[in-house]
């Protein structure tokens, strides 16, 4: 359950963050083509850069928590050098291949 909520709270904050201006702005536009004219507040945020990344990161954790494949820490200092390390090292995967000869090109 907690697992659950966890990932819901997660991609909801997400989803209000990086989707909120876009669905109001096309439900005015949507709404003014009908003649009626709504004053929506929208948000003026500037999200940081990789906000998403991040966010699914965390959701990773928990997810390993909550299948046991990793122990749940009560250190926030080490949690958040979990999301980094991990992303650090997911993104290393996907540039490994280009930067690191097979064994058959060093012959």
């Amino acid at each position: 359950m907690v697992s659950a909520t966890n990932i819901v709270l997660n991609v909801g904050i997400l989803g209000v963050f990086k989707y909120f201006n876009f669905f109001v702005e096309n439900l005015d536009a949507l709404f003014g083509l009908m003649g009626c004219h709504l004053d929506w507040v929208t948000m003026n945020i500037i999200l940081p850069v990789g906000i998403s990344f991040y966010t699914f990161q965390a959701l990773s954790y928990s997810i390993d928590v909550y299948l046991k494949k990793l122990p749940a820490t009560h250190d926030i200092v080490e949690f958040f050098a979990y999301i980094k390390i991990t992303a650090c090292y997911t993104s290393d995967i996907k540039w490994r291949n280009y930067a690191i000869p097979n064994d058959d090109e060093i012959d």
